[in-house]
């Protein structure tokens, strides 16, 4: 998930008595909550490949979290004597390691939240870098930005620092979802308005004398959000295996992907030789396939799949498509994409090119037309 949700997600945690065993455990619950997330670092410091190499891998797994813990449980325990109010349980010889526990239960919420999303995550690294994904929900979904958010908000005590925090997260919440080619027009107004009621019963006091009513509640919205989810996943999932077997009964199923905006609505891939379909789907309807860009039999694309150079960014993506792109000095431009990720605000950024000048390309035809000679004889 975004840490737009991770951040939340501790802030509604930080309502519960968790967050109430320390002066600092109400931040550590948010700073655990998002520290997993410290590998988009790598990008800054190694660029893209290091970070698709890196992403989710080690600070996702239980070493990197116990890492994560002795790194951050002694800062913040340092932070909450030196700087908190003089009645700190650490001040008056109070119990210790209370804000270990809070940060340790935000780090170890982290993964499960990100397992539920179709980007998942590594925890088995570094013995091993299988992805472990659920394909229930979208990386970046606004409808858990309102349940935790919402949670956050009503439960419990107000503070002025805990409005400002809320107050940017809508804001943050709201320029996402309006930067996003595919979001639906009502989504952002939708978001915002109900973000304002959410703040009027902020103002009015809704929930402050029942924290854990509030929390039980916004648990049991989630719970019946993550059924309908999977109900719809399902529901596609079968009405997509019927049109395979239909017209393309050789096609094996990749899996299914959220839509962003659109909790009913889902990507379906699957793979018909070398070819990759794409069906969209609304629970209770016929699937549509989608025609993609893609030239799985051109011979650049095979090569550029084998490629060395490639082979970081193949190690993230889940369904590599490619394309080709040839000049008039014949020299050609290869793309490749995670078809997974089409039409997500990443997706530019995530795919790879390589430009093959002329007498290469040359020699790869040549390469592939003895391949073909030698198979026919």
């Amino acid at each position: 998930m975004d840490p737009l949700a991770h951040a939340l997600f501790g802030g509604a945690l930080a309502k519960s008595p968790v967050g109430r065993r320390s002066p600092l455990s109400a931040a550590a619950l948010v700073v655990g909550s998002i520290a997993p997330d410290v590998d988009l670092i790598t990008w800054w410091l190694g660029g893209r490949d290091a970070w698709i190499k890196a992403h989710a891998g080690l600070t996702h797994s239980p070493v990197g979290l116990v890492l994560l813990g002795l790194a951050l449980v002694p800062f913040l325990r340092w932070v909450e004597r030196e700087f908190t109010s003089r009645h700190s349980v650490f001040a008056v010889g109070g119990r210790p390691g209370t804000c270990a526990t809070a940060v340790m239960v935000g780090l170890a919420l982290h993964v499960p939240l990100d397992l539920l999303t179709d980007h998942g995550a590594r925890p088995g690294y570094p013995l091993t870098g299988a992805w472990v994904r659920a394909d229930l929900v979208h990386p970046t979904d606004p409808f858990l930005w309102l349940l935790f958010g919402g949670a956050a908000a009503l439960a419990g005590k107000r503070s002025a620092f805990g409005s400002i925090a809320l107050s940017l997260a809508v804001f943050c919440g709201w320029a996402l979802i309006h930067s996003h080619g595919n979001a639906p027009g009502w989504l952002q107004w939708a978001f915002l308005g109900t973000s304002v009621l959410l703040g009027w019963m902020r103002a009015a006091e809704v929930g402050r004398k029942g924290s854990r009513v509030i929390l039980a509640r916004c648990a049991g919205l989630g719970c019946l959000y993550l059924v309908l989810l999977f109900a719809s996943r399902a529901d596609s999932v079968a009405r997509v295996r019927k049109a395979l077997a239909e017209s393309a009964p050789d096609a094996t199923l990749l899996g299914a992907h959220p839509t962003f905006g659109h909790p009913l609505r889902w990507s379906m891939l699957a793979r018909k030789g070398r070819e990759v379909l794409r069906f969209e789907v609304i629970w209770g309807r016929a699937p549509v396939l989608v025609a993609t860009p893609q030239q799985p039999e051109h011979m650049l694309v095979q090569t550029a799949l084998r490629l060395e150079e490639s082979e970081i960014w193949r190690s993230g993506a889940r369904v590599p498509v490619g394309t080709v792109t040839e000049d008039a000095d014949g020299s050609a431009e290869v793309e490749l994409r995670d078809l997974a990720e089409a039409d997500r605000p990443w997706d530019e950024v995530l795919r790879w090119r390589f430009r093959f000048p002329a007498d290469q390309v040359q020699s790869i035809r040549q390469m592939f037309e003895e391949a073909e000679r030698s198979r026919r004889r």
